[in-house]
């Protein structure tokens, strides 16, 4: 008896045959606080992740589409699907599977200025994070460069995405104000 919730079309589960993921990373970055200017700081980190056998969670729609579009059905894509005797779909397994590849890369980047309020009793702190995605690519058969799935600039992957935080803090109170911020992004 399979695991997991199965519904009219699809099977939700775990997938005991995942193998481990193989990631290289590296990071590079720097932290400034500049002694002119009390209570600022900021910092910026370069990173790039490349993972063979990367686990991912594809959709029913995707499942089928990548069973029939890759060059042969010995994938990891057909054998989540279930077909009646005259071939007919019965259902798709919607688990956790290795796919070929997942490179990204991007900037984090990130300030924060504190300070004594002058007009009222209590600090001001205000902060800003943020992070530029430069490349999200997902490979779904390692040996078929045609299954390479470009997800940068997708509303899952913006190109930006940050959040402004500005708050006012006493001994009794607080209050902050915190605007988060999407860029453009494609479906």
């Amino acid at each position: 008896d399979d695991e997991g919730a199965k519904g009219d079309f699809g099977l939700i589960g775990g997938n005991p045959d995942l193998k481990p993921e193989v990631a290289r990373s590296w990071t590079i970055g720097a932290v400034i606080q500049p002694s002119i200017i009390p209570g600022f700081r900021a910092s910026v980190d370069y990173w790039d992740i490349d993972i063979e056998g990367a686990i991912n969670t594809p959709n029913i729609q995707t499942i089928i589409d990548r069973c029939v579009d890759l060059p042969t059905i010995d994938n990891v894509f057909c054998s989540l699907i279930e077909r009646k005797p005259d071939f007919e779909i019965e259902f798709v397994r919607v688990t956790d599977a290795n796919i070929g590849g997942l490179n990204a890369r991007g900037i984090d980047f990130q300030a924060q200025y504190a300070t004594e309020a002058r007009f009222v009793p209590g600090d001001i702190n205000l902060g800003f994070n943020g992070t530029l995605l430069l490349k999200h690519e997902e490979l779904f058969d390692a040996t078929d460069s045609t299954t390479l799935v470009i997800r940068t600039g997708e509303t899952s992957h913006p190109k930006f995405r940050g959040t402004f935080i500005a708050g006012w803090y006493n001994d009794s109170y607080s209050l902050d104000v915190v605007t988060r911020i999407v860029g453009a992004a494609t479906t």
